[in-house]
């Protein structure tokens, strides 16, 4: 009876979108892929992820953190690539670790944390609670957050222009300050309204909810690492980080010929 009580225990979790088990270890000395300390602030610690195949066909990003049932101002980085830590079946057991930063999860007071799961793009896949062994608990009454909807990804011809805008909901937005990625989104550089990054592009409206590319006849026609933005929005004294798009620049249309009569 408690070897089926198991297998049920198990199959449930496999099948839930939530994490089975995650190892918190707060400390600036913790190991965890990669370390965003310019990006994101001091770091404090690191988490790491056992899911499955069946539950993460990729691995998921974490875009909030919350404190029993408080919005916490902890940041969460990049996941490190999968590392396959059994195979049972054919069924891939996975795990996943994060840096995090500018706090640590699950401090003296606090009985459980939850984080938001989402894709790379920012969008929601489940809010999972966890106790102080890891294991899930009953997630409480959260704080509604600042609600950020996706980003559009853009394509624009040398010579030409494009916007990207978010749309927050649920709070007050008091800043807004785009920034730029050249690297695939492993990094995110800052951007003013002087700014040349990457070379070619030039920008307005960078601290406000819309941002303008302006692409001039140098910028680079469809590179390796094609330019992503993000736009990181402050409300209630708490940064909240938009989902990426990307934008694509195509080569200048060639200019008409014009034929004049015989």
């Amino acid at each position: 009876m408690f070897a089926l009580i198991v297998f049920f225990f198990i199959l449930n979790k496999l099948h839930a979108q939530c994490p089975y088990y995650v190892d918190r270890n707060n400390g600036n000395n913790a190991n965890c892929w990669l370390d965003q300390s310019g990006e994101y602030g001091t770091k404090e610690g690191a988490l790491t992820l056992y899911f499955t195949s069946t539950q993460y066909p990729t691995a998921p990003y974490i875009s909030l953190v919350w404190l029993n049932s408080a919005v916490a101002p902890v940041y969460v980085g990049a996941p490190s690539p999968p590392n396959i830590s059994l195979n049972f079946l054919g069924l891939y057991w996975y795990s996943v670790t994060y840096c995090y930063y500018n706090g640590n999860i699950q401090p003296a007071g606090s009985s459980t944390y939850t984080l938001e799961l989402t894709s790379q793009n920012g969008t929601v896949i489940s809010k999972c609670t966890f106790d102080n062994t890891g294991f899930g608990a009953t997630t409480p009454v959260l704080a509604t957050p600042l609600s950020i909807q996706a980003l559009t990804d853009a394509i624009a011809c040398q010579n030409g222009s494009t916007t990207f805008t978010v749309y927050p909901s649920n709070g007050t937005v008091t800043a807004y300050q785009w920034e730029v990625s050249t690297d695939g989104g492993v990094n995110y550089t800052p951007i003013n309204n002087t700014s040349a990054n990457p070379s070619g592009i030039t920008y307005s409206g960078t601290t406000t909810a819309t941002l303008t590319a302006i692409i001039s006849s140098s910028a680079a026609v469809n590179p390796t690492n094609a330019p992503l933005y993000r736009c990181v929005l402050t409300s209630g004294g708490i940064k909240y980080y938009s989902g990426a798009g990307k934008l694509t620049v195509k080569a200048a249309p060639p200019m008409p010929v014009i034929v004049s009569g015989p």
